[in-house]
């Protein structure tokens, strides 16, 4: 998020913070109840709620709340792939 909204003057930590745990909490209750009904379409509302939050709260331009969101989501997509690799399992 700095790379792409480096010189926003209404960037702040607890915003920043505040949208970290939004999505943390909403990838918890999509795994749980979301994900096991419609599988990975559960990434199509989680991309979107992402994209609302960076462009809400921290106010972010729409563009860039976009490249954020798709970076972040396709980056939790890989994660457990990831970890597979480091760990060897």
């Amino acid at each position: 998020m700095y790379v792409f909204d480096r010189k926003n003057p209404n960037r702040d930590f607890l915003e920043t913070g505040l949208v970290a745990f939004l999505l943390v909490i909403a990838s918890v209750l999509m795994n749980l109840f979301l994900t096991p009904a419609i599988g990975y379409f559960a990434l199509i509302p989680y991309l979107a709620l992402c994209v609302f939050l960076l462009w809400k709260l921290p106010e972010i331009q729409i563009e860039r709340a976009v490249i954020i969101a798709v970076v972040f989501v396709a980056f939790k997509v890989a994660e457990p792939f990831i970890w597979r690799a480091i760990v060897g399992g």
